[in-house]
């Protein structure tokens, strides 16, 4: 009896779910201005590749909009938020009165105001690569559904260094999809490593490199902060050490 429990708790996440609404994630709640900085610098390439494909087609299938919708709600963009930015992405195909019949009640159901006002949770790794993904849907995990180039080129793109980038390929390629995104996040974050043991959920690479990033910045602050300038010498050049 114990058999198909045991067998199925490599399928379970068993992880944070990330349900908190807005101001959970490090660096408190987020604005809808905020999410192309964000993405560049600490998305995980799953929700860098929805983000590219809306705001390219100004337009998302539904797992698409749940899975980038849900993952933007765990890392703290609050409902009024979300709104300006879906109607903001949607607007050059579906703006006004079209968009608040078509898209505004899914967005507020997400948030647990409408509905059965549930607090929906964003989608664990698990659950994104089991997923099956139609033809043409930026949903998924792109270790599993890119093409060995295509995921180079979006390596690439998410500047993660050569080297990450082929041990994320290689990975992938032998269907370590999760360990494939720690490679990656390790090569984008120099200097640090994963808290936790590999990649489980978008919100918990997000969450970890948002971490990575303040660390990286108030290290960079304390060492201005402890250089001085000395003029003189030779040739009244300037040298900079460390000051007393």
């Amino acid at each position: 009896r114990l058999a198909p429990v045991v067998a199925s708790l490599a399928g379970r996440y068993l992880g944070a779910d990330y349900g908190a609404e807005a101001g959970g994630a490090p660096g408190g709640p987020i604005t809808a201005a905020d999410i192309p900085a964000l993405s560049s610098s600490s998305f995980p390439l799953c929700m860098q590749a929805m983000l590219s494909g809306l705001t390219a087609d100004h337009h998302l299938k539904h797992k698409g909009r749940l899975q980038l919708g849900l993952f933007l709600k765990g890392a703290g963009l609050p409902l009024e938020e979300a709104m300006r930015f879906w109607r903001t992405h949607f607007g050059p195909k579906c703006g006004g009165d079209d968009f608040d019949k078509r898209y505004a009640y899914s967005i507020r159901f997400n948030y647990g105001r409408e509905g059965r006002r549930a607090d929906y949770t964003p989608y664990s790794c698990v659950k994104i690569i089991t997923t099956p993904v139609d033809a043409g849907d930026c949903a998924g995990c792109p270790y599993k559904t890119l093409a060995p180039a295509a995921l180079a080129a979006a390596l690439s793109k998410a500047h993660v260094p050569p080297a990450a980038a082929a041990a994320a390929a290689a990975k992938a390629a032998a269907g370590h999809f999760q360990l494939a995104c720690a490679a990656a996040w390790e090569g984008a974050h120099p200097g640090h490593e994963l808290e936790s043991a590999g990649v489980s959920h978008p919100n918990q690479y997000y969450d970890e490199s948002r971490r990575a990033r303040a660390a990286d910045a108030e290290g960079a602050a304390a060492a201005a902060g402890g250089m001085g300038v000395v003029e003189g010498g030779k040739g009244g050049g300037v040298k900079v050490e460390a000051a007393k």
